[in-house]
């Protein structure tokens, strides 16, 4: 059976925002295992392989997502600088 939702419905599914708020919570490891002690005690227990899957995967895709942003602004740069480079040589 379904309970409430935890915290004064505060976490919940329901909605993106609160949903996105979780998410963020668990990929951070900020006090995960009370949100889901939370979860489980709301919905079921069969919720733990979202949240270790979420746990361990998670920053490992946001450090690949920040690594990439950082390597595309690298290249950016360079290839600014080296066509700067060149109209410099030209003259």
């Amino acid at each position: 059976t379904i309970g409430r939702n935890p915290q004064h419905d505060f976490t919940s599914f329901d909605n993106i925002a609160s949903a996105m708020l979780i998410i963020f919570q668990v990929m951070i490891q900020e006090d995960w295992t009370t949100l889901m002690y939370f979860i489980w005690d709301a919905y079921t227990i069969w919720t733990w392989p979202y949240f270790i899957l979420l746990n361990g995967l998670g920053p490992m895709f946001a450090i690949q997502l920040f690594i990439v942003v950082v390597a595309n602004k690298y290249q950016q740069v360079k290839a600014a600088q080296d066509a700067h480079d060149n109209a410099a040589v030209e003259l």
